[in-house]
């Protein structure tokens, strides 16, 4: 099982201002990630032994 988390770093990985756990506890493979917008990210990942494709958007905050 996989679970996808987005985590952004404004200082090159020395600091987590912002986290965001996707899809705890579903088994996920191969995500890949775009940014759609200013603060819009989408998600596209497999699941249920690759039979699912799942396309989620996720609001983000960096201040």
């Amino acid at each position: 099982m996989h679970t996808v988390s987005l985590r952004i770093s404004a200082d090159w990985g020395k600091t987590w201002k912002w986290d965001n756990t996707m899809t705890a506890g579903l088994a996920t493979t191969y995500p890949a990630i775009v940014r759609i917008s200013r603060n819009i990210i989408g998600v596209l990942h497999k699941k249920d032994s690759y039979s699912t494709v799942i396309f989620t958007l996720a609001k983000i905050d960096i201040r």
